[in-house]
């Protein structure tokens, strides 16, 4: 019990000191006669008793964890980079520490948690690593700059409020209802819920902040009705036509299209549809076999009726798709808009899910927490997610708006990248500073 007692003590002065020494050591400076103790809690003149080697080793691991838990929730955490979305600027196996100081470091919504591992426990998706008996409003430290348009983000999954166990972010709980019903959901999978920081981490390109106009007209992006930045290695598909009666093996257009980075995972089975950037697409353009590529761009007349993939999830009234979406408005912080029949879809989620609003529509009259109403002011700044990846990337146009409260970090070095067609390190990426508007080799 002494040892326990100890042990919670040892902890306390470490949060202590780390919080709070900044004002106690210059009171401790000018105090007249301050108590000296002695080092380790032993008073002078004493024998410092020798601790066992449990003692030491458990002293050891609590002050490790302790120090890396206060250095992954407010300094740095590190983060792999598991999808294609941003392929060119930021590939797949890219290993990278995100920066959580430069946006404001966020006080974490469930503080009891195992240390070290995000929302589920290791070697399984179904345990949750954390409890929510403790829970705190959201907040963050002052920001050293606001985010801005084209900055690499991560942030936390907006959809991932609910998932499906057995897929996590990797397929959307709501789409899942919208195609085959809630009740049908419901009774065929297991369901979680999360809070904020426990959602999965995704990142992303900013192209749209608070209070912007977004449009994306045949595959070309606008922000406040002008061309928006193109990342140098931006990506759509291309549609690959080979020369009549050419003899060239599938397996060998692979190989000629991973010796020149392009990402096979993304194009189709029969390799007819090829993802790449305008450099590369020239580059493949010379290969002997090759007689024409072409990039694709889906038309809006290409919109399914069905489909309820593109956020507001509504294609009777938005018949938008990937490369055609828009005009939108990002929500801003204090801003008021009206509100009616016609916009209400764009604006649900975030009155409901986002800043926790009873939200009832009832005979084309909306109601917010009881109240009829015609406009809305906003609680927090919103952003617009995209990939350099476009027509291969699960972003904004899919899940919408992104609120400031999941926004996690800045990524900042790359400390390891592996190259998956090759089997070795990608050398030229090791600590490669990310930059905004970064372009590696």
């Amino acid at each position: 019990q002494i040892w326990i007692q100890n042990s919670v003590l040892s902890i306390q002065k470490l949060y202590f000191g780390s919080i709070f020494g900044f004002a106690y050591f210059p009171y401790l400076f000018y105090k007249q006669n301050p108590k000296y103790i002695g080092p380790g809690g032993v008073p002078v003149g004493k024998p410092r008793p020798e601790k066992s080697w449990i003692r030491e080793w458990t002293d050891a691991i609590v002050f490790a964890l302790s120090a890396a838990m206060i250095i992954r929730t407010f300094i740095f955490e590190p983060y792999t980079i598991p999808t294609s979305s941003l392929e060119g600027t930021l590939l797949v196996n890219d290993f990278l520490f995100v920066d959580k100081f430069t946006y404001g470091a966020r006080i974490p919504n469930t503080p009891i948690s195992l240390p070290l591992v995000h929302n589920t426990m290791p070697f399984t998706n179904k345990i949750n690593s954390y409890t929510e008996i403790f829970k705190l409003p959201y907040k963050r430290l002052k920001a050293l700059k606001p985010i801005q348009r084209n900055d690499l983000v991560v942030f936390n999954y907006p959809e991932g409020d609910t998932v499906i166990v057995e897929f996590q972010s990797a397929r959307s709980y709501y789409r899942y209802c919208d195609a085959f019903g809630r009740q049908n959901v419901l009774e065929r999978y297991p369901i979680a819920t999360r809070p904020v920081d426990k959602r999965d981490n995704y990142i992303k390109r900013c192209v749209a902040i608070a209070g912007d106009t977004l449009q994306v007209q045949k595959g070309d992006l606008f922000i406040n009705h002008q061309l928006a930045y193109q990342a140098p290695k931006l990506q759509f598909n291309y549609i690959l036509q080979l020369k009549p009666n050419s003899t060239v093996t599938i397996e060998d257009i692979k190989k000629d299209l991973q010796d020149l980075y392009v990402n096979t995972d993304d194009c189709d089975e029969n390799l007819e549809v090829i993802t790449t950037n305008s450099n590369t697409a020239n580059e493949i353009k010379k290969l002997s076999y090759v007689q024409s590529l072409v990039k694709k761009t889906f038309d809006y007349s290409e919109t399914d009726q069905s489909n309820f993939m593109y956020y507001p999830n509504e294609p009777l009234n938005y018949k938008w798709n990937i490369d055609n979406y828009g005009p939108v408005v990002i929500p801003k912080k204090g801003v008021t808009i009206s509100l009616n029949a016609g916009n209400i879809a764009l604006y649900r989620r975030v009155i409901r899910n986002y800043e926790n609003n009873d939200l009832r529509e009832d005979d084309n009259k909306i109601y917010i927490n009881g109240i009829q109403t015609d406009s809305y002011t906003f609680k927090m700044d919103y952003y617009f997610m995209m990939g350099d990846n476009r027509h291969n990337s699960q972003d904004s146009r899919f899940w919408g708006f992104v609120p400031e409260d999941h926004i996690v970090g800045r990524p900042w070095l790359i400390f390891m990248s592996w190259d998956r067609f090759h089997n070795v390190p990608r050398w030229n990426r090791l600590f490669n500073n990310i930059q905004n508007k970064y372009t590696p080799n």
